[in-house]
């Protein structure tokens, strides 16, 4: 038997073993200048029984053993490089219970070997800068992503309805009215609402988009009763008219480009 552990097999006391070493200052110190380690398994009984590297933690003793606690480690795999002489930490891959039923995270620490910085619960979800996610993605911070986002299937629909002949649009004076009032477009959350709850963003384009093509264009011309969108070309279809009052109101605070849009565009439609 190598090394030995106190209380175990007639051990008095626990002595380390070195491997490449004379002085092992834990239970297993491999040195050397190859790779240290290698696992192999044969099995064919299922997919699951590949090589393992196994870590288990309870309280206690090995004599008295006692229930992990909620935010016990129960195995890390901890990183060290050598500056100037001295192997310093760089941090770890740990494995955190929750409670005794199973439930845990795994966690990327820092190099105090404390500060999580990027998380796995066992439901799936993946936190950074939060130990604790409660959705698929869970991030605590700023974003930026170097490509496309691809969003499914809005769970809101297309507001292509608002096309359709018997759409109802907001009559001018109730939705003068209506802003005057509450400060904000009708089905659209005030500001206070998206500050404390945040905004699902698929349903806040779709909600958008449908007042662009709606309600948008008697807000241009509430804001800006000056401009007779009557007088344009009578040979403008009258979809693409409609288009040039709503595309407008995007841009009805936009000060000197929204004149220049509003050229360009009608330009472009005569």
């Amino acid at each position: 038997m190598l090394g030995g552990v106190q209380g175990f097999n007639y051990a008095t006391a626990e002595t380390n073993v070195g491997i490449g070493t004379t002085a092992p200052d834990r239970q297993l110190v491999v040195e050397g200048s190859q790779a240290i380690g290698k696992f192999r398994r044969y099995n064919s009984t299922g997919p699951g029984f590949g090589p393992a590297f196994l870590f288990e933690r309870a309280r206690g003793t090995n004599t008295a053993p006692l229930n992990m606690q909620p935010g016990d480690f129960l195995g890390k795999v901890q990183f060290r490089g050598g500056v100037s002489g001295t192997m310093l930490e760089y941090g770890a891959l740990v494995f955190i219970g929750h409670d005794p039923c199973q439930n845990g995270r795994s966690s990327f620490v820092d190099r105090d070997l404390l500060t999580e910085r990027m998380v796995i619960s066992n439901t799936g979800n993946v936190g950074i800068g939060i130990s604790a996610p409660t959705q698929r993605l869970d991030v605590a911070g700023n974003l930026r992503v170097r490509g496309t986002i691809l969003y499914g299937a809005p769970a809101t629909p297309v507001p292509d309805y608002v096309f359709e002949p018997d759409y109802r649009l907001m009559p001018l004076a109730e939705l003068d009215q209506y802003v005057r009032t509450k400060r904000h477009l009708p089905n659209v959350a005030k500001a206070s609402e998206i500050q404390d709850n945040g905004v699902n963003l698929g349903e806040f384009q779709m909600k958008l988009l449908e007042k662009i093509v709606g309600e948008g264009g008697q807000s241009f011309k509430i804001q800006f009763p000056e401009v007779e969108f009557e007088a344009l070309p009578s040979h403008f279809p009258a979809g693409k008219a409609r288009i040039v009052v709503n595309s407008l109101a995007l841009l009805s605070s936009a000060g000197t480009f929204r004149d220049f849009f509003l050229d360009g565009l009608l330009n472009e439609l005569v």
